[in-house]
């Protein structure tokens, strides 16, 4: 959504001479952030702004006949001096004079807008650059499925909003971008592997504690020897659908199989969501380092919930505990074989 707003600031910031379109340009290039933080993220900026931006008088003709003006005000009202089309010409002729207007960005395309402008049972749909004036496409008749009745063009003769109206509304985007809260942290498995760590869960209410080696290759296994804990770990971001392509992510999962464990009583697998965090004198520096940009410090902490099931869906899993990571690099050895489990798995060894 963010993206959508930026996009829409660019495309009004063609409105202007072209001096002071350039030097628009440059300012939204500045605000705009340099994650891209999806879908998921909260909307910074008001609709009414990006219509407010692109409001004003545009000349039109359909399919090369006479021009008509059609009128985009702030609000996402539309309307038309006159019909789309002369009365008497059969399909797709008359029509509503009034209707609504909308701007959007193509696939998250930062150059291209897409502007639907709806008049009654007409649909005028376009795709243009995002510094065009000028925008051609084809109407569509029909709410549902509309079929194609023409083509035509548009070009701004009029914006609504001056040169120092659009200057203003781009100062206060800026100010409200400033005070966008800084993205969470993210991790790659390089701030957890090659370390040992130490697991304080609390499995149906019953504590249990393992020494973790989680590997490069994303396994991990538990170093106390006294049986053998395996499975699979790395990071996510919350809420993504889809693994981000640079490998990194906000949170960390790890997957203990039942089928890489060996002298334990386990029924099923468990999987453990947690998210990391900083501890210490120096962490307010530490997340703010982190947050920053680039890749994360490790963390001093994980922290999260425990799930009973191995299918990836809520609807079949269960919650059954919480878990702590912290770094064991301090732990005694001595102390490796005498951590205590769930006593359904089996007894602790003494």
């Amino acid at each position: 959504m963010r993206a959508w707003t930026l996009l829409s600031l660019a495309c009004a910031a063609a409105l202007a001479p072209p001096q002071a379109a350039r030097r628009r340009s440059s300012r939204l290039r500045a605000a705009a952030p340099n994650d891209d933080p999806g879908p998921s993220d909260a909307a910074l900026l008001d609709v009414a702004l990006s219509r407010h931006l692109h409001a004003g008088i545009w000349a039109a003709t359909f399919d090369g006949g006479e021009e008509n003006r059609i009128a985009l005000d702030a609000e996402g009202r539309a309307s038309a001096v006159r019909d789309l089309y002369a009365d008497g010409g059969g399909s797709g002729r008359g029509g509503a004079r009034s209707g609504r207007w909308r701007i959007e960005t193509v696939d998250g395309e930062p150059t291209e807008c897409a502007v639907t402008v709806v008049l009654g049972r007409y649909s005028l749909q376009a795709v243009a650059a995002a510094n065009s004036t000028t925008l051609r496409g084809t109407v569509l008749e029909g709410e549902v499925d509309g079929d194609f009745v023409g083509r035509f063009e548009m070009a701004l003769a009029s914006p609504a909003a001056n040169a120092s109206a659009i200057d203003e509304r781009l100062a206060a985007a800026e100010a409200k971008l400033a005070r966008r809260p800084a993205p969470p942290p993210r991790y790659t498995r390089a701030a957890f592997a090659g370390r040992r760590w130490l697991l304080d869960a609390v499995f149906e209410n019953e504590p249990a504690q393992f020494v973790l080696d989680l590997r490069e290759n994303g396994e991990f296994v538990d170093t106390a020897e006294r049986g053998r804990l395996g499975g699979n770990w790395g990071v996510f971001d919350d809420g993504a659908a889809r693994k981000a392509a640079d490998g990194a992510g906000t949170h960390v999962w790890l997957w203990i199989r039942r089928s890489k464990c060996r002298g334990y009583n386990l029924h099923g697998d468990m999987r453990l969501h947690g998210k990391p965090s900083y501890g210490g004198g120096a962490s307010l520096q530490r997340e703010l380092a982190a947050r920053s940009g680039g890749d994360a410090p490790a963390p001093d902490r994980v922290a999260g919930f425990v799930i009973y099931g191995d299918i990836p869906d809520m609807e079949y899993s269960a919650l059954i505990g919480t878990f702590e990571l912290t770094p064991a690099a301090a732990l005694p050895p001595s102390l490796l074989g005498r951590l205590p489990i769930p006593s359904a798995w089996g007894s602790s060894l003494t």
